[in-house]
């Protein structure tokens, strides 16, 4: 019998508590194996700002809404981050992804409000070691539509530069 099952049951029905507790023991038991292997390292310690796990493997478009500066990390560095008009989190911005959007949108971080960027994960190196990070490209622009040909009456015939002879 399940837990569930043994509530109802319990005691009233004769059932020894030996046993009811040993339902309740196997059913925690049952709970935790299913759910460990469904909780994420992310998921057990949340952060307020963007991580590489966010992603979860998608790109993604994301409009720059604004950039402030904060303190970051244990020793408090002023970082700009930055927050985005349909998005939770901030993006602690570090140069690699500073520059890539500099060179699409201006050196002032002001004119960057109102932007696209593509967030992407990709193997990265901090320090020594390899590991998951988010890097930023800017979203291609639309091609502009091919001008219609120019219609041509018999009126007036098409420019023809090759020679008469």
């Amino acid at each position: 019998m399940r837990y569930e099952e043994l509530v109802n049951f319990g005691a009233a029905d004769g059932w020894e508590t030996e046993k009811y507790n040993q339902a309740a023991a196997d059913q925690q038991r049952y709970e935790y194996e299913t759910r460990r292997d469904k909780m994420k390292f992310s998921d057990a310690f949340p952060s307020k700002y963007l991580s590489s796990d966010d992603l979860d493997g998608r790109e993604i478009k994301l409009t720059i809404g604004r950039i402030e500066l904060e303190e970051i990390g244990r020793d408090r560095d002023k970082k700009p981050v930055i927050y985005f008009t349909k998005a939770k989190k901030g993006m602690v911005l570090n140069k690699t992804n500073a520059r890539a959007i500099a060179a699409a949108y201006g050196d002032e971080m002001t004119q960057w409000e109102d932007r696209e960027i593509i967030l992407f994960s990709m193997k990265v190196q901090f320090g020594d070691e390899i590991v998951d990070g988010i890097r930023v490209r800017i979203p291609q622009a639309a091609p502009a539509p091919k001008p219609a040909p120019a219609h041509h009456s018999e009126l007036d015939p098409p420019f023809d530069d090759a020679p008469p002879f």
